[in-house]
């Protein structure tokens, strides 16, 4: 692996233990105990994704979250991991909205740690010439358009911007429009082995993906299927 972690956490033996289970999965290791200089770093160095607690001695990793998407090195943002506490439950989804790609909760244990890293990274992987897979077609629905191979969203030719966990969920449910996932299969899907479980975590994703859609003029294209889950409406673009 080549890829390089940030680990943002103030408690110095919480960060020692995560950087030497991380370094042992094979990542390289960046390891800071404040805002400040996780600030210093994703603005000069090539970070891949931050381990960020959002408990932190100088500023709330909140902060820190909308900084980073402002501050990242060449416009490429990193993925984003929050570190909450069990009670935080107001913070995680404040998280995930400011773009944040997943959360775990102390006490946490490694696996599931190294399980949701390799899980995002594996969202956000291009390969050398910056695309995934371009033998896929297009998805177009209605104004929608999607290109897997660019993981790129168009609302009438106007791009959206949507986090890599954003953007799997919306993939998955166009390629199957009118199909309805439940929270457990988009779970299993789109996280893999970090699926521990929580689906509150999907709603929150979907309701940030139809917040973008409906700012960009493509609105109620997301249904709910009470009970159940979500699938995406095609008898609205015919």
């Amino acid at each position: 692996m080549d890829e390089r972690i940030l680990v943002v956490e103030d408690d110095e033996a919480i960060r020692e233990l995560t950087a030497y289970h991380l370094r042992k999965a094979g990542w390289e290791v960046e390891a800071v105990e404040t805002a400040h200089a996780a600030l210093q770093k994703v603005s000069s160095t090539r970070i891949d994704l931050v381990v960020l607690d959002l408990l932190l001695p100088d500023r709330s990793g909140l902060d820190v979250c909308r900084e980073i998407y402002r501050r990242a090195v060449a416009g490429t943002v990193p993925g984003i991991i929050m570190v909450t506490a069990l009670g935080e439950e107001t913070d995680r989804i404040v998280g995930l909205q400011l773009g944040a790609d997943d959360y775990v909760t102390k006490p946490f244990s490694p696996r599931e740690l190294v399980a949701r890293i390799q899980a995002v990274l594996r969202r956000r992987q291009t390969s050398p010439d910056g695309a995934e897979d371009r033998t896929e077609d297009a998805i177009v629905l209605g104004p929608l358009r999607i290109l897997p191979g660019q993981h790129q969203v168009l609302a009438a030719g106007t791009p959206i911007e949507l986090t890599s966990t954003e953007f799997s969920i919306l993939l998955e449910l166009a390629r199957r429009p009118g199909v309805v996932w439940s929270r457990d299969q988009l779970l299993t899907t789109v996280w893999g082995e970090a699926a521990f479980g929580d689906r509150r975590t999907v709603d929150v994703h979907v309701m940030h993906i139809r917040q973008k859609l409906t700012r960009c003029g493509v609105e109620q294209i997301i249904e709910t299927v009470r009970g159940v889950g979500y699938r995406l409406r095609t008898e609205a673009y015919a």
